[in-house]
């Protein structure tokens, strides 16, 4: 017969300051930035050099206004159209492309700084078997699964949850990406017969 026993993990992780937000202005500021700068050099290659600091500043502003996250390229640069009476192409609809990647870069930069910057260590293990909290279209949901990697750069965990699908070899999700405060605690297993 097993035994199971539940271990606390409030002492796992502490941090003097909490995780950054993805959707913290900045990260996306930093993000239409680097997509402005490349769609201003597509203007340029394609003749419009109208480009002055005014321009490029409300270029910035009309990509974060206009931004989500499951915008395609070609969104984007339909948006871009209307606002800037420019004629995209398809290398216009791959630029704009970009900014999600563009996004989730500037964001991890954060992260990265923040795991630095809090001296933030993890302390559990590959094949560790964990409950943690996910978001679902429902709401919060508690689930438990096994630790296949760690992420010391992002603070964060892949968690492979049978349950959900998740395969270990194959084609398929290995599991979550879970930000280790999201640990609720280590399942520890000890078999008595």
């Amino acid at each position: 017969m097993a035994h199971v026993a539940f271990v606390s993990t409030k002492t796992l992780f502490n941090s003097p300051s909490p995780r950054p937000l993805k959707n913290e202005a900045i990260h996306l500021e930093l993000a239409a930035r680097r997509l402005s700068s490349r769609i201003e050099q597509w203007c340029i290659d394609q003749g419009d050099d109208f480009f002055d600091e005014e321009d490029y500043e409300d270029l910035v502003k009309t990509i974060v206004d206009n931004y989500s996250y499951w915008y395609d390229g070609h969104i984007l640069c339909k948006r871009l159209e209307s606002y800037f009476c420019m004629d995209g192409d398809v290398e216009l609809v791959e630029i704009c492309d970009a900014i999600s990647f563009y996004h989730d870069t500037e964001y991890d930069k954060e992260v990265k700084r923040w795991v630095k910057d809090n001296g933030i260590e993890l302390s559990l293990s590959v094949g560790d078997v964990v409950e943690f909290t996910r978001e679902k279209i429902s709401g919060p949901s508690n689930m438990k699964g096994e630790i296949l990697s760690v992420g010391t750069n992002l603070a964060e965990y892949c968690i492979h949850c049978p349950s959900e699908g998740h395969v270990k070899i194959g084609v398929g999700t290995r599991g979550y990406i879970v930000k280790c405060e999201e640990i609720l605690r280590v399942i520890k297993e000890d078999d008595v017969e």
